[in-house]
């Protein structure tokens, strides 16, 4: 494999990581979110 396809690679990796954890992190924000909403709600019950 020549050096530039390699490297190619390697960002296509990178960027399909990072958009992976971003998309993650905005799930595990919402679900946050959600909870402390219910929470929230409970209390004032």
């Amino acid at each position: 494999m020549s050096l530039a396809s390699e490297m190619a690679l390697k960002e296509l990796f990178f960027w399909m990581a990072e958009k992976l954890v971003k998309s993650t992190k905005t799930t595990y924000d919402d679900e946050l979110l959600d909870i402390l909403k219910k929470y929230d709600d409970k209390k004032k019950s």
